[in-house]
């Protein structure tokens, strides 16, 4: 089964590109009458190539439930597009006008709005067209080599860097769910306004139930538990901290599913550490009973995104740091009477 979806057939016909303006700095948007053709193979290929680029995950989203106090619009507007009563055209001018309404804050930076249908996506087992929506925050400039009358000519040009997009998002919809899902791509690294608005206000998803959900969960609990109760305000050892997030980190790597019997008897294999997690996890997630007695399939790519924040590392006063990733057991910590000092003593077979 495939586990992220397979672009290698997916075609792009046409792209409507309008521009964002921005609300906060009374910049209205402007609007296109005519779509871009992708006629040339070779340029079809590149922007699919451009466009699918960060979506090497199974991380899905799924818009928010709004209940009845508010209609979802971008929702409204993929429904009306899917059942056929509102043109791709129609489509992209109304999602760049809500683009250019989330933009409250001058720090959001103004751009083009891409907008096109793409089809013959595969993804576990069936094949999905989607609605791409992309925003382009920034050009890139390259450099053009070419030919004039005969003469080598070399020209300064600005466009879309083809690593990844800024901000985009691919709305599916599912057939025999009769439901969408959402892939999310936003660039942005830091907070403020521009940190969050793509997610949060334009597209108004929220995570999805799935395998890179429930690990990503997992994962993020358990760091959260050795920060704020393993630790030596707890009088908890900084190794035995260490020790609790290794044999988690081991256990996703070593495991393909994650099996709530197995998981407690290789990483809380002591009753006290088994009921003060569990508690804490149930005072941060009012869902976790029920979540942490499932079984799910761990997520590698939920996986390698959370492993570089499970750092073993150990703070010896500000002279020395201990870096221990695994083989606790070469690593004995003791107190010196004599110097009254506490010590840690290494074991090893080579200096590198």
């Amino acid at each position: 089964m495939i586990q992220v979806p397979d672009f290698i057939d997916a075609r792009v016909e046409e792209v409507f590109v309008h521009f964002s303006g921005n609300f906060a700095k009374g910049r209205p948007p402007e609007f296109e009458l005519e779509p871009v053709r992708l006629e040339d193979p070779l340029v079809n290929d590149f922007f699919i190539s451009w466009l699918s680029r960060p979506y090497k995950t199974d991380q899905t989203f799924k818009f928010r439930n709004t209940g009845s106090s508010r209609r979802h619009i971008v929702m409204d507007l993929c429904i009306k597009y899917f059942k056929k009563k509102n043109s791709l055209h129609v489509f992209s001018r109304e999602i760049t006008e809500h683009i250019h309404r989330q933009m409250c804050s001058a720090e959001i930076p103004e751009g083009e709005v891409l907008v096109c249908e793409v089809s013959q996506i595969r993804w576990m087992g069936q094949s999905y067209r989607a609605i791409a929506i992309l925003k382009v925050d920034n050009k890139n400039p390259f450099l053009v080599l070419g030919r004039d009358q005969n003469k080598p000519s070399l020209e300064a040009w600005y466009g879309l860097y083809l690593k990844k997009p800024c901000k985009s998002a691919l709305v599916f919809y599912d057939e025999v769910m009769k439901d969408f899902f959402v892939m999310l791509h936003d660039d942005t690294r830091y907070d403020g306004p521009a940190g969050g608005y793509w997610g949060a206000d334009v597209m108004d998803v929220e995570p999805m139930e799935g395998n890179y959900f429930f690990t990503d969960r997992f994962l993020k609990m358990a760091k959260k538990y050795g920060d704020e109760v393993l630790n030596e305000d707890n009088q908890i050892d900084p190794l035995d901290k260490n020790i609790f997030l290794h044999r988690n980190l081991e256990y996703f790597k070593n495991h393909a599913t994650y099996e709530p019997k197995t998981y407690e008897q290789e990483v809380l294999p002591v009753k006290e550490l088994r009921d003060s997690f569990h508690e804490f996890a149930r005072s941060e997630d009012p869902d976790w009973d029920k979540f942490a007695v499932r079984d799910f399939d761990v997520s590698g790519f939920a996986l390698k995104k959370n492993q570089r924040f499970f750092k073993s590392v150990i703070k010896l006063d500000s002279n020395f740091h201990i870096y221990a990733h695994g083989r606790y057991d070469l690593v004995e910590k003791g107190f010196d009477e004599e110097k009254g000092m506490k010590y840690y003593k290494l074991y090893y077979e080579t200096e590198h």
